[in-house]
């Protein structure tokens, strides 16, 4: 089971849109819960955009205004849906994690900034809570911390982090630990608004399920992985890159490797085509996914620096 969760601040671009397909593929995610779209309409493009060629379902609650917006999609192969409750700040998608046998409810939240709509909210959630015969987990932004220490510069508890402390009590939620302090940073602010509070029954049956966060790019937010086991990704399959097509001595290379391999089938010839083309690739550009990570790390210590 690798699901992730991650106020997205807009997911209009296709920047974001490659992030989260990247953050997909990376990780092999096999449900993804996406805060504050801000759409009001999301088409089966946009979603492609996001799974490609994977089967995949989706829900959406829409923004209001601009603002705010839900979107919970799974890889149809991973995750089996039952069905689906939906809110203006929340989904619940109930179903089953096929691979551990797990039946389950995943809600995906986006809590509003106003104290009292706050409430509401987790009143709300009390009441589905009630309804449900399922291990639940609650993802997303919280738009509050539990404690003074998970916000920079606080220094008492306030009421709605006591109505935030009673809910998760109330609930009967475990809050499962992040692998670091802040989960959203603008300028000089930071806090731990993001989070994962599952039930008893996740535990028991994921004993090793954490918590951790990808570096934070596009969004104010990080993303958050939560994962129940380590993946086995088998084979790495070989690859081609539209950067290739744009280097000039591409077509001259492919062509003399090519001709050298006259006498053999076509299906052969493109089997020993691999060993050429990586090793030109590695001597041109280099590790192209390596050369991003590394970046993508430069940039989040820069972050945490700042």
């Amino acid at each position: 089971m690798k699901i992730v969760t991650w106020n997205v601040r807009g997911l209009g671009s296709q920047q974001k849109k490659s992030m989260v397909k990247s953050l997909i593929k990376d990780e092999c995610l096999d449900f993804v819960g996406l805060v504050e779209t801000k759409h009001v309409d999301l088409s089966q493009w946009d979603l492609m955009a996001i799974w490609g060629q994977q089967s995949y379902e989706w829900v959406h609650s829409p923004a209001i205004e601009g603002s705010g917006g839900v979107v919970v999609t799974w890889h149809t192969a991973s995750f089996g849906a039952i069905s689906s409750i939906i809110a203006p700040r929340w989904i619940c998608v109930i179903g089953e994690f096929m691979q551990d046998h797990f039946r389950c409810a995943v809600c995906t939240i986006y809590a509003p900034n106003c104290q009292n709509e706050r409430l509401q909210l987790w009143d709300q959630l009390r009441s589905l809570k009630e309804m449900l015969e399922f291990p639940l987990m609650l993802m997303g932004d919280f738009n509050e911390v539990l404690a003074p220490a998970e916000r920079r510069g606080a220094e008492i508890t306030t009421l709605s982090m006591r109505h935030l402390k009673d809910f998760v009590f109330d609930m009967q939620l475990i809050d499962l630990e992040i692998n670091q302090q802040f989960t959203w940073l603008r300028r000089n602010a930071a806090s731990r608004i993001d989070r994962v509070l599952v039930t008893k029954e996740f535990i028991d049956v994921f004993p090793n399920l954490r918590v951790h966060c990808k570096p934070r790019v596009l969004s104010d937010h990080y993303s958050l992985i939560i994962s129940s086991t380590a993946v086995v990704r088998g084979p790495i399959p070989f690859r081609s890159l539209d950067c290739w097509l744009e280097d000039t001595n591409f077509l001259s290379v492919f062509k003399r490797e090519w001709l050298q391999l006259a006498p053999f089938s076509f299906e052969q010839k493109l089997r020993s085509m691999k060993g050429p083309l990586r090793k030109w690739n590695r001597e041109v550009f280099g590790h192209i996914d390596l050369k991003i990570k590394a970046i993508k790390e430069e940039l989040d210590k820069v972050d945490q620096k700042a």
